[in-house]
Order: structure tokens, then C-alpha cells, then sequence
């Protein structure tokens, strides 16, 4: 490895360091089994540093991780048996999960009837315990986690200006968005939130964080 990856690795947490570098062992593979002719795009440690270096500003989007699950209570117990019964959605090769709503659209998403009691448990579970580390600061890992291995979560996208890295299960860990709809604010409805009603009260008991 080189002296500018292992500069890199010191400086943001272990969990994002591993997750990123899946991601683009993901994508060699990808590229790999389905074009012909392509080496390995990340496979020298020299490939990998552009891509590494652009995790330092994305680490900074993060709280960090605690350092224990939460005990065993009703609402945490509760919360934890709809994860475990959580749809792992139908996921193509390479591509991101998806199921079919009524209407035979694609969605990238869990279904509403699951997100409904998934956040009316998360209600419970805050007025039980509060938004702090005995709360909802910790249950919400478990949740994003859980959608990460389930739907969808951090990859690195090529734009216009160029890659970056995206997280698209980032918004389980963000706090209390606007609902109001402006350009400048669309956090809510691009959120899990806005798929089912009680995702407007989940949101609303949620603090304003940065």
C-alpha cells in the first residue's frame, strides 16, 4: 500500500475506509465479468488513491459510530424483530435493488406498509427512550445498516464534474428535515420519510442536527 492510502486510512473511520473500498472491489468485479478486454480499474494501490482521497470530505458528513447496542427494552426489542424481518429487496447484478409498486414502476425503496411500521416503532422507541445516545442517536445505525445490506447505500458515481462518493441510506442517520418543498431543501422527500404517513411524525420528533 502506499504512503498516501495509509495517510488516508488514519484519517477517517474504519468502517467508512472498508465500506468504500468494497464498493470498488464491487465495481472491478463488475467491470470484469461483463466487459471484455477491461482490466481492473482499482486493482493498484495507485488507482485507488484518487478515489480514497475523496472519502475524507465524505467521512465528514458522519457522527461517529457508538461504541455498544443499545439494550434489550420493548421498543428497541420491537424495532429490532421488524430489521430482522426487513425485504431484501430483488438486486440485479450490479445494479440496486428494486421492487414493482402497484402501479408496475420500479422502486428503489423498501414498500410503504413496511416503512409505516417500521417508523411507528421508531416513535415508540423515542418517546420510550429519547433522541440522545440511549435513544435514537444509537438505533438509528442499526437501522441504516440494515437498509444498506438491504437497498441501497454508499457507491461512487461518476457526473458531470467528475466521481464522487454518494451515500443513499444516509438520510436514516440525519436529524429533523424541512418538509417544506424548495430546491434548496429536498432532504424530506428524497428521505425514506416521505414513503409512508408516519414518516412525517417520525421526522417531526427528531432534533435539527447539523
Amino acid at each position: 500500500s502506499s504512503e498516501r492510502l495509509s495517510k488516508i486510512q488514519q484519517e477517517i473511520p474504519r468502517w467508512i475506509w472498508d465500506e468504500c473500498l468494497r464498493v470498488l472491489r464491487r465495481e472491478d468485479a463488475i467491470t470484469e465479468c461483463f466487459s471484455e478486454g477491461y482490466g481492473s480499474r482499482y486493482a493498484r494501490p495507485c488507482d485507488l488513491e484518487r478515489p480514497m482521497s475523496l472519502t475524507v470530505p465524505f467521512a465528514s458528513r458522519y457522527d461517529p459510530r457508538p461504541d455498544d447496542f443499545l439494550p434489550s427494552s420493548p421498543t428497541v426489542d420491537a424495532v429490532r424483530a421488524l430489521l430482522e424481518e426487513a425485504p431484501q429487496l430483488y438486486r440485479p447484478e450490479g445494479e440496486e435493488a428494486m421492487y414493482y409498486d402497484p402501479d408496475g414502476l420500479e422502486k428503489y425503496e423498501w414498500p410503504s406498509e413496511y416503512l409505516e411500521s417500521l417508523f411507528c416503532a421508531l416513535c415508540d422507541l423515542i418517546t420510550a427512550h429519547g433522541v440522545g445516545d440511549a435513544g435514537w442517536r444509537s438505533i438509528r445505525w442499526e437501522v441504516y445498516d440494515k437498509y444498506t445490506e438491504c437497498v441501497k447505500g454508499i457507491s461512487y458515481q461518476r457526473e458531470e464534474r467528475g466521481y464522487r462518493w454518494i451515500d443513499e441510506a444516509i438520510h436514516w442517520l440525519g436529524g429533523q428535515y424541512s418538509t417544506e418543498l424548495k430546491w434548496t431543501d429536498i432532504s424530506f422527500a428524497r428521505s425514506s420519510r416521505a414513503q409512508a404517513s408516519a414518516g412525517t411524525r417520525y421526522n417531526s420528533m427528531l432534533p435539527w442536527l447539523r
